[in-house]
Formats: structure tokens, C-alpha cells, sequence
């Protein structure tokens, strides 16, 4: 597919990659501020996406080197804006609140109606 800007629409702060001290295999914090980086986003034969080696590890969304998970990007018209959810689970990407570790989350998320979908939970892409 292409590179991507991730930017939180909770309050527009962009997605980055902070390093982690030195591991193997390589691992970084995904996190949310002033810095913006380039995500690669691949759409897979079976319509999931993969986005630059990003897992959920403990409600927490890191990259990792090898690892890889697929993501549900859904686009919600109402908010001109996505969503990213873990295949068949009820998860999704989350913006933490400010002041907290800025570390994005990956949290319960039932759905529900579009109306009703929090900001914390929707992400612009942005073709970088």
C-alpha cells in the first residue's frame, strides 16, 4: 500500500516510534505527541492490514521487530476518520487522555453505533 501519518483525532498529536533501551529483537513504544513518523500500511490477501510490525502486548501497542499483527482498519464516514481493531477480537487502538504515558492502548471497544464512537478510538491517515 503506502506510508501513512497517524495522527490522533482525540487531540491531533501524531503517532511515533519511541525506542526502546536496547533488546533483541528491536522493540518500541508506539506513542502519541508532537513528532510525526511514517507507519507502512500493507493491505493482506485476506482484507486485514498489516502496520509497520505493530502488536498489542499487554494493552499496550508496540513495534516489534519480527513480530506482526493484523489490524481492522474501518473507516467511519460520520467522523471522516478509522479505526484500528484487532482481527475478530473486540479491541482497538486507543488514545490515551493527556498527561498520561503516551503510549498508545489498545483497549476494549464494542462498536456500537458511529454516532457514538469516542474520539480516543479514531485515527486520521494521512498520506505521508
Amino acid at each position: 500500500m503506502a506510508n501513512y501519518y497517524i495522527q490522533t483525532v482525540l487531540d491531533g498529536r501524531f503517532l511515533s516510534f519511541e525506542y526502546l533501551p536496547p533488546s533483541r529483537p528491536p522493540e518500541s513504544k508506539i506513542v502519541a505527541g508532537t513528532k510525526e513518523a511514517e507507519f507502512y500500511i500493507k493491505q493482506n490477501e485476506d482484507g486485514t492490514y498489516t502496520v509497520d510490525a505493530t502488536m498489542n502486548l499487554s494493552g499496550r501497542l508496540i513495534s516489534y521487530g519480527p513480530g506482526t499483527q493484523n489490524w481492522d482498519i474501518r473507516f467511519r464516514p460520520t467522523h471522516d476518520a478509522f479505526t484500528i481493531e484487532e482481527v475478530n477480537l473486540s479491541y482497538a487502538w486507543t488514545t490515551p487522555v493527556a498527561g498520561a504515558d503516551p503510549q498508545i492502548l489498545v483497549q476494549p471497544f464494542s462498536g456500537g453505533s458511529e454516532q457514538d464512537l469516542p474520539k480516543s478510538v479514531l485515527f486520521k491517515l494521512i498520506p505521508a
